[in-house]
């Protein structure tokens, strides 16, 4: 049971994980899950004293946390100290000026 979208061994969709489940399927300790979950950074549902993760809240949260790739260079093209300075750029978010520069050419 360690996908977010799973069955149980009786075939048994699962819709929900208790917290070492959730954490198998994310693939993180327990003790973080818990760190995320008292901030708020993780969605759960409160269920009596127990706390759960729905599944299908779980897997569009964990799409939304996908970061970087967005400026990555084309696998066929070389960085070059021009690029080096661009990428630079685009993470400290310089001067559009700059940018503009680079745009152009």
């Amino acid at each position: 049971m360690n996908e977010i979208n799973s069955v149980d061994l009786n075939g048994v969709p699962t819709y929900v994980f208790n917290s070492l489940q959730a954490a198998k399927a994310l693939g993180i300790s327990t003790r973080t899950l818990w760190s995320l979950t008292k901030e708020g950074r993780i969605p759960h549902v409160r269920l009596g004293k127990g706390v759960r993760y729905p599944c299908h809240v779980l897997r569009e949260w964990l799409s939304k946390q996908v970061v970087g790739g967005g400026n990555a260079l084309p696998l066929n093209q070389g960085a070059g100290v021009e690029d080096v300075e661009k990428i630079k750029c685009l993470k400290s978010n310089c001067n559009k000026e700059r940018m503009g520069s680079w745009q152009a050419s």
